[in-house]
C-alpha cells in the first residue's frame, strides 16, 4: 500500500476543523503540524513517521475511527496511531505511565510521534499548568528511557 502523506494531512485537516487548542489557536496548525515538522525536522522521521504524527489524534479527538485510518493508510500506520491513541473506558482514561509504556511498546514510529508530541507540549510551557508540565516532562523521561 501507498502512503499518501498529502491524504493524511488532508484528513487530519479536515477531521480537526473547529478545534482550538488551550490558546485558542487552531488545533491543526498549533499542534498537528507542529509535531508533524518535529518529527522530520528535529527527529528526522521519515514519511510514514510524518502519516502516523499527522493522525495521531484522530481516533481520540474526532469521529475518524481506527478502521477508517487502517483502510486508509494499512495496518502498520494503524498500529501506531492505535497505540497514539489514550484509550477511555466509562469515560475514565487509562492512567497516563500505562499509556506511555504502551506506546514504548509498539517502539519505532509511535515512540518517535509522542516524542514529538510531548515536545511540542512541553514548547508551549507557558500555556500549559505546572502539573501538566510535569506530567510530561515525566513521560517524555518514560518514554525516551
Amino acid at each position: 500500500m501507498t502512503i499518501d502523506y498529502t491524504e493524511a494531512a488532508t484528513l487530519a485537516r479536515s477531521a480537526h476543523a473547529g478545534q482550538v487548542d488551550k490558546a485558542g489557536d487552531d488545533y491543526f496548525t498549533a499542534h498537528i503540524e507542529a509535531v508533524v515538522r518535529i518529527v522530520r525536522e528535529e527527529l528526522g522521521g521519515d514519511i510514514r513517521t510524518a502519516v502516523a504524527a499527522y493522525l495521531h489524534d484522530i481516533v481520540e479527538d474526532t469521529p475518524v475511527s481506527l478502521d477508517t485510518v487502517i483502510e486508509t493508510f494499512g495496518e502498520d500506520v494503524g498500529a501506531d496511531v492505535d497505540a497514539l491513541t489514550h484509550r477511555y473506558t466509562d469515560g475514565v482514561g487509562e492512567p497516563y505511565p500505562e499509556y506511555i509504556d504502551r506506546i514504548r511498546a509498539r517502539g519505532g514510529r509511535a515512540v518517535v510521534v509522542k516524542h514529538a508530541d510531548l515536545l511540542d507540549h512541553l514548547h508551549n510551557g507557558n500555556t500549559i499548568p505546572e502539573n501538566m508540565r510535569t506530567k510530561y516532562v515525566e513521560a517524555l523521561a518514560r518514554l525516551t528511557a
